[in-house]
């Protein structure tokens, strides 16, 4: 899985084709996080307000490819926060990989501050964030996967994969509520 480039190395953009969102729950676990992180790659459109907007030159985007892009991420976003909670199992895979992800962050272009671990945001980094936008959307928060820089560093310092990963296990009987319950008594 890659969230930058597709076959050979190639980006590639997700097929949206004939997508239903009305049966995005019936798809598998597996299809679910492929789709999401190849999906997530096009995170950039949090930052652009709309077709006409400037920004998209500094994206090298025209204005159909915002809308499409639009379409696939929002839909890659719903399928997320569909799944069951079986899904954070497989984003743990990530644990150690310290390779560059665009699935959760992108940058604002025009900000004046940075941060350290903005230069280097790798795919351990971005499931911590996923784990944490899964659970408190199950929780009946804002079903949107978190941009803003200092929930995410907040977000690295209280999630540790290995701790987690125990913790998953220990819970693995509770439906999605119930994780989100118990992750915010005992995890934050």
């Amino acid at each position: 899985m890659s969230c930058q480039n597709g076959i050979n190395g190639k980006s590639q953009k997700p097929q949206t084709q004939n997508l239903d969102t009305t049966k995005v729950s019936r798809y598998t676990v597996d299809q679910q996080l492929n789709g999401l992180l190849d999906s997530l790659r096009y995170c950039y459109v949090r930052n652009i307000k709309n077709s006409e907007d400037r920004l998209l030159e500094f994206y090298k985007k025209k204005p159909e490819d915002f809308k499409e892009d639009s379409l696939v991420y929002y839909t890659a976003v719903t399928s997320f926060f569909n799944a069951d909670s079986t899904i954070l199992k497989k984003i743990l895979v990530f644990q150690g990989d310290s390779s560059r992800c665009g699935w959760i962050y992108s940058p604002k272009p025009y900000s004046s501050i940075a941060r350290e671990w903005e230069g280097h945001f790798n795919k351990e980094m971005g499931s911590k964030v996923l784990i944490y936008a899964y659970l408190m959307g199950a929780c009946g928060n804002d079903k949107n996967i978190p941009n803003d820089p200092d929930l995410i560093e907040e977000i690295f310092n209280k999630i540790q994969l290995t701790d987690f990963s125990h913790w998953l296990d220990a819970h693995q009987t509770l439906n999605k509520m119930e994780l989100c319950r118990k992750f915010k008594e005992e995890k934050l």
